[in-house]
């Protein structure tokens, strides 16, 4: 994806914009991403394209979309880890470490996604968010603790 970006095959937003459709279009079956960042994204993506077109120096990820586990935190959002206690917590005030290093290589945060309850179980299925399913079987989970980004 970076090299396409990079080649300008495609465009960081037209990029971001065909993940944001597949989420729309299998979430509510799957019920993987629990937020979608969509403005967000769209945002960062044409600031992603506008700097490539300007010749900027770019990080190796630049304008890639990137799903984040509910149990880190994204600047401006919530992280609940798919517990009833986190349910109404604070916007989280920067990214996490792993974010923060993905963001710096250009990359861009389109959605969290489900995970299990607190991270405790071997499937994704919590009271806040639900269970997720298996693409490819509806009927199972797609594992944990990352149900929600294996199924996406």
């Amino acid at each position: 994806m970076a090299r396409a970006i990079a080649s300008r095959e495609i465009s960081s937003v037209e990029l971001i914009d065909l993940h944001l459709q597949r989420i729309e279009s299998v979430n509510g079956q799957l019920n993987a991403a629990v937020e979608v960042f969509a403005d967000e994204a769209r945002a960062a993506a044409r600031v992603a394209d506008e700097q490539l077109a300007a010749g900027a120096v770019c990080g190796s990820l630049h304008g890639v979309p990137f799903s984040v586990k509910d149990s880190l935190d994204v600047r401006g959002h919530r992280t609940t880890a798919g517990t009833l206690g986190f349910k109404d917590s604070a916007p989280a005030v920067e990214d996490a470490t792993l974010v923060s290093r993905l963001r710096e290589a250009g990359a861009i945060p389109i959605c969290k996604t489900n995970l299990p309850d607190l991270l405790f179980a071997y499937e994704t299925d919590n009271l806040l968010f639900g269970r997720t399913n298996n693409p490819y079987d509806w009927s199972r989970t797609p594992g944990g603790s990352s149900g929600g980004e294996s199924a996406l």
